[in-house]
């Protein structure tokens, strides 16, 4: 896969390479040009550089970022650089991965704009002398490692923090000491050094100015000059140094404890009457080069490409991304192109766009024919946020991101991405969508992250039950295996819905009997309650019983009490939602105030709220039936006959008729 690799006018935000603006090829590769370097080395890309060749200073350095396709050693040792001629060149590998990805540096020649990038040797030589590495004369290089804490208040602390701390979390060349964020990744404590030479124009004093957050040291020609403690965001932190004409070492320490760290240099130099950041040409230039399609030794088609990140969506703490692939390359034209993009999905679409819903390396493959002529290439693929432009990255809406998605094959999305997708079509508000892959998700028995799948099975539930579709919400919690890792919540959370939406109590037990043997304390307050209502009145007070109360009985009465005036106001105010937690709050403290009857009355008063009338009058029905004794029975018969009187005349005028045989004495039988 190849890697397009350039420099962009220097700012606070554009000091790197691009991140990975990927462009794909496929490529006609010459079998073996009069150059190849060594045919132990069976895979190559060119590299172009555009550079003043013809006046190397003998210190110019060039930066590449590109992909192997699983063609090199892990470790990057069999990468060497060479001209056409085949001759090589100084060069050094930054950083290997992750995937397939490489970052390499290496010292241009005199006339030479065209280089060419070997690897794919299992066993390669080492390098001949002097070939392993660079001297870096032009540019910075940054290394950036996880700092792993301690004291940093001298030159001496913070050289030794950065000894020992890893692990290294990426190498690569900068423009300047001018950096607002870390290039290589989310981390929030990291340590970086700098290193280079910085060219003094003229003999004489310079004053050299330090600022950073949290802490930086500024060393000159391998001596300590500025320490630039915790804070301090302008040029308080400053030494004057005597400079002769010409190139001095140059190194740089910046330690970021949290947040979002900044490092900045500055100097004013002998002919400059105010200090000014040190720019890229002060530090010499490397340049970046573009790079091409890879080759194959012998062969005549090569399936090779290029992506590029388009945008980035952010919804529930994470990233979703789009990314654009192309098989396009100038003189070739595939009769046919295949894609396999690592996550379940596929496309023969030539150029197509495709929506990765979570960071990670992904074994893309692409299959290229040109007439009976085919080649496919599997390339581990880096997706994640461009850290090294992170102010440049371009926002998208879950809404767009949402409508390609659609398009997916639900069954080929593993089960972790399907849970990211329901979080997609909830964020772009498209519930309907979210259906379909929430009972795939209900379903599995192993997710990876069993509580984020409950999760969103519990948003999926909520949003259906919002809009009036109680069925869909209870065939959802169907779906979940008895063996799911998501139990016992998903059971608890069908088992409610048996009882407080449907009515459906014998469903409830047979739900949570299974689990009782847990020592799950909601599950048992349900089951319970479940079998009180079913008329198993012992079973379920011995459970309500057993569970217990942390309240003292001296309390008790004025704090349940409490509690029920909590459910009664959220009633008052229609605030259906907070009710039901506070009734759920109150039976979980107090389990044995269930049999009493007066909370469900607030029940059913709750249930009907959510528009739930029939369900509310089994609730009533069943519990008078089961505890006839208690005060509330009456009051619940003549609710139950109330709330059918429209929906079932016949079983309201029944059970108006069993008020009135049952508790004759009761002013609610006269009506």
């Amino acid at each position: 896969m190849a890697m397009l690799d350039f420099k962009t006018p220097v700012s606070f935000r554009s000091w790197f390479p691009p991140l990975f603006a990927m462009v794909a090829a496929v490529s006609m590769a010459v079998p073996c040009r009069a150059g190849w370097y060594d045919s132990a080395w069976q895979y190559r890309r060119q590299i172009q550089i555009i550079w003043d060749d013809e006046h190397p200073t003998g210190e110019d350095l060039a930066t590449a970022v590109f992909y192997t396709d699983g063609h090199a050693l892990a470790n990057g040792e069999d990468i060497r650089v060479a001209t056409e001629e085949g001759k090589l060149v100084p060069s050094h590998v930054l950083m290997a991965g992750p995937g397939d990805r490489m970052r390499i540096v290496f010292a241009m020649q005199k006339n030479v704009r065209d280089y060419e990038i070997y690897f794919g040797n299992p066993k390669p030589a080492p390098p001949p002398e002097g070939m392993d590495d660079v001297h870096y004369k032009a540019g910075l290089l940054i290394e950036t490692r996880q700092w792993t804490g301690g004291s940093v208040t001298n030159f001496d602390q913070i050289e030794k923090s950065f000894a020992r701390s890893k692990p290294v979390l990426g190498k690569m060349m900068v423009d300047m000491v001018f950096l607002g964020y870390n290039p290589f990744g989310p981390q929030e404590q990291w340590i970086s050094k700098f290193k280079g030479s910085l060219f003094a124009p003229i003999d004489g004093e310079y004053l050299f100015a330090l600022a950073a957050d949290d802490a930086a040291a500024l060393y000159i020609d391998g001596k300590p000059l500025v320490f630039a403690p915790l804070g301090g965001g302008d040029i308080r932190y400053h030494a004057t140094v005597h400079l002769t004409r010409g190139r001095h070492d140059l190194m740089v320490y910046h330690v970021n404890f949290a947040g979002q760290g900044y490092v900045s240099l500055g100097w004013k130099r002998p002919d400059a009457n105010k200090v000014e950041v040190v720019h890229r040409e002060s530090f010499g230039v490397c340049f970046s080069g573009i790079v091409g399609p890879m080759e194959e030794h012998g062969k005549t088609l090569v399936a090779d490409f290029i992506s590029a990140q388009v945008a980035e969506c952010f919804f529930n703490d994470s990233y979703s991304f789009r990314y654009h692939f192309s098989s396009k390359e100038k003189g070739v034209q595939p009769t046919k192109v295949h894609w396999n993009f690592g996550d379940g999905q596929s496309s023969d679409d030539p150029e197509p766009d495709h929506i990765y819903l979570s960071d990670g390396i992904y074994p893309v493959k692409m299959t290229a024919s040109v007439g009976t002529n085919t080649d496919s290439q599997t390339c581990q693929l880096v997706v994640s946020r461009n850290y090294a432009h992170i102010l440049e990255a371009r926002e998208e809406s879950p809404k767009f991101l949402a409508g390609v998605t659609q398009l997916y094959d639900l069954n080929s999305v593993p089960v972790d991405q399907s849970v990211r997708l329901m979080e997609l079509y909830f964020a772009a508000q498209e519930v309907q969508p979210a259906i379909a892959v929430g009972h795939k998700v209900a379903a599995a028995t192993h997710h990876g992250e069993p509580s984020a799948a409950f999760a969103s099975l519990s948003t999926l539930s909520k949003k259906l039950i919002d809009s009036g579709q109680v069925k869909q919400a209870v065939e959802l919690w169907d779906k979940v295996p008895t063996d799911s890792d998501m139990q016992p919540y998903a059971a608890r959370r069908a088992a409610d819905l048996a009882l407080w939406w449907t009515g459906d109590f014998a469903k409830a037990v047979k739900l949570l009997k299974p689990l009782a043997s847990k020592n799950d304390q909601q599950v048992l307050r349900l089951y319970g309650e479940a079998l009180i209502l079913t008329g198993k009145i012992d079973e379920g007070q011995k459970v309500l019983t057993d569970l217990g109360s942390p309240v003292p009985a001296s309390r008790k009465a004025a704090l349940s009490g409490a509690a029920a005036r909590s459910v009664e106001f959220f009633i008052t105010e229609k605030d259906t939602e907070s009710g039901e937690e506070a009734w759920d709050r109150w039976q979980q403290r107090f389990p044995t105030d269930f049999e009493e009857g007066y909370s469900v009355v607030l029940r059913t008063k709750l249930m009907e709220q959510r528009k739930c009338p029939e369900a509310a009058a089994r609730l009533a029905e069943a519990f008078a039936a089961a505890e006839p004794k208690s005060p509330y029975a009456p009051q619940l018969l003549d609710r139950a006959s109330t709330l059918l009187v429209s929906a079932d005349p016949q079983k309201s005028k029944a059970l108006r008729q069993l008020l009135k045989q049952k508790y004759p004495e009761d002013p609610l039988s006269q009506n």
